[in-house]
């Protein structure tokens, strides 16, 4: 057996082998490690119930589409047929089954046994969508903001709380990216400077399980994480605006993305087009399995087109019919549209892993249930370290000195994640204040 020569002999100081500038950098390693690994502690409980619910929901959402059908089959399965009835008789039929409402868009379905969705509109606050047979014309019935998926997507975006809740879960998740990262440098660089495990010792306590199954999770799916996270920033508030504000303002998206086109001025005695001669102008530059329609409510509005393809975004377009001579006035396609605008329009494809299918779905879904395992598993850890009748949170750290590399990656996610930004501001003003006080206080001189 070896002997320990450690435990045995004198430690020679490493400043005698390495020299004080070795020493020195490793002590500003270690400084930076401990910083890090208190950032990603507190994050990672600060984030935790509402990561769990967000990812939770996100996960159910993303197969919305293969499970609605078997969940409300009555509204959305027909028995295909050889000849569809008109749109206009089929908007028709659903005005006289919600005679207080009228039809505002289309939705045409890829598949041929999907009934047709018709949007439509009540009142300022209140809309629904109804559900007609397009081989036949009976009216299926209507779903209205109440609807399950409505419901998970609610959940996922804003909490039920409006503006607020989204606010909210757009901070959480700069903050959940935050700690995603934080956590991949703690897993490789570690307290000995060298890269962590890529398997778990399925050997030990639960505990010790439970902190390499929580640091080799992490690792795997660290970047695929941030991906799905960060993807899903363009539907928020903040970061959302500030995208598709850049994307705007640096002339990415085409003119008639930001305001559409309109109508020609009518003679007072024209004759509006019909739905189904709209969709056949529209059809006759170009055929899609699947589209939405905006019917026009306004004289100086246009038909507009969409195809729904986020599952085959090549075969994007958009396309606007003016409603009284049948010109189209503009029609966007995928070759006409600058590389930050494909990007942007692959976001929500790739946050809800629709981008390749099922395959890419089932890694969406994972991903999902990797982040509520990360965070239960961090919580469980913290809880299992901490004194008893104590926080337990790593002690801060000072004469902390930040790499550059470091603080330009927290300058760059800031300004895409301006809420963390601001709250990161907020963070280090108010330990700022902190410290000033307590120093202040100590200098006072004692009352006698």
């Amino acid at each position: 057996m070896a002997l320990d020569t450690a435990s045995t002999s004198k430690r020679v100081p490493d400043a005698a082998i390495n020299g004080p500038a070795a020493v020195t950098a490793k002590k500003r390693l270690a400084r930076l490690y401990a910083a890090i690994w208190r950032w990603h502690c507190i994050a990672g409980l600060l984030v935790t119930p509402i990561l769990f619910v967000v990812s939770l929901a996100g996960a159910i959402y993303v197969f919305r589409d293969e499970l609605e059908p078997m969940i409300y089959p009555e509204l959305f399965v027909v028995a295909p047929q050889a000849q569809l009835l008109s749109y206009g008789e089929l908007v028709a039929a659903a005005e006289a089954a919600y005679p207080n409402a009228h039809a505002e868009y289309i939705f045409q379905h890829r598949d041929p046994a999907h009934s047709l969705g018709i949007h439509m509109h009540l009142s300022e606050t209140e809309d629904l969508t109804a559900y007609v047979n397009q081989y036949t014309g009976q009216v299926l019935g209507m779903q209205d903001h109440s609807s399950f998926f409505d419901w998970i997507l609610s959940l996922h975006r804003s909490l039920f709380a409006g503006l607020f809740g989204r606010l909210v879960v757009e901070l959480m998740v700069g903050w959940s990216i935050s700690s995603v990262l934080t956590g991949l440098y703690l897993w490789w660089r570690r307290s000995s400077g060298k890269p962590g495990r890529w398997w778990v010792r399925w050997a030990g306590k639960p505990r010790t399980i439970l902190r390499e199954l929580h640091s080799v999770l992490g690792a795997y799916f660290a970047i695929v994480a941030v991906i799905v996270m960060a993807t899903g920033l363009i539907f928020t508030y903040a970061a959302g605006t500030l995208m598709l504000g850049s994307l705007a303002y640096s002339g990415q998206l085409p003119a008639s993305y930001i305001r559409a086109p309109r109508s020609a001025a009518a003679a007072a005695d024209a004759t509006p087009l019909s739905i189904d001669q709209a969709v056949a102008r529209y059809q006759a530059t170009g055929n899609a399995e699947e589209w939405s329609l905006f019917i026009p409510e306004k004289p100086e509005q246009a038909f507009s087109f969409t195809t729904n393809s986020s599952h085959d975004l090549p075969k994007m377009r958009m396309a606007w019919v003016d409603q009284y001579n049948g010109t189209i006035l503009d029609d966007l396609r995928w070759n006409m549209l600058g590389l930050p605008a494909k990007a942007a329009l692959y976001f929500y494809p790739i946050h809800t892993g629709a981008i390749y299918g099922w395959p890419t779905k089932i890694i969406a879904v994972l991903t999902c249930l990797i982040l509520i395992g990360l965070s239960i598993s961090g919580v469980l850890l913290w809880w299992w370290r901490r004194p008893q009748g104590k926080l337990g949170m790593p002690g801060r750290v000072n004469e902390q000195v930040v790499p550059k590399w470091m603080v330009a990656l927290i300058v760059i996610l800031s300004i895409f994640m301006p809420l963390m930004g601001i709250s990161l501001l907020l963070v280090l003003f108010g330990d700022w204040a902190w410290r000033r006080w307590q120093r202040a206080r100590n200098n006072q001189p004692s009352q006698s």
